[in-house]
């Protein structure tokens, strides 16, 4: 009687995935995504209030966030459209949000402005590193 099953390989061999399945917007990349319209949302929202407030200091940073969300919007529709230039997008929102975290430390914003320093750095070196080195942001947005 004859062996019907094929010869195993006695090495394991890693499977590539080819290049098409890691085309879309789908993943980490769906995620980053979801976060750029949150974040949109959120600045847009606490931009406009401070905005309307009547201090012009207030104002000045109503307009730091309505920028940082707008750009978060941006950036986010153009990982939906899978364009190339999502990624300038990104990280120019990622640049203004730590800009932002500067001048509000320099402007006295205490613990508050090294909170959100800290959780921007923290964001732009897990999302920028995603960014750059991703097989699938490479397939979807080619670099």
């Amino acid at each position: 009687m004859e062996n019907s099953e094929p010869p195993v390989n006695s090495q394991a061999e890693v499977v590539q995935p080819d290049e098409q399945s890691l085309v879309g917007v789908r993943g980490w990349l769906l995620l980053f995504c979801i976060t750029l319209f949150l974040r949109a949302a959120v600045s847009l929202v606490s931009g406009l209030n401070a905005v309307y407030s009547a201090s012009s200091a207030v104002v000045t940073e109503g307009l730091m966030y309505v920028a940082l969300g707008v750009l978060c919007l941006i950036a986010g529709v153009q990982i939906c459209r899978k364009r190339k230039s999502a990624i300038r997008w990104a990280i120019v929102s990622m640049i203004l949000a730590l800009v932002y975290a500067v001048l509000m430390i320099m402007g006295g914003g205490g613990t508050t402005g090294l909170r959100y320093l800290f959780q921007s750095l923290v964001y732009m070196g897990i999302w920028w590193t995603y960014l750059v080195e991703s097989k699938r942001v490479k397939a979807t947005l080619v670099l």
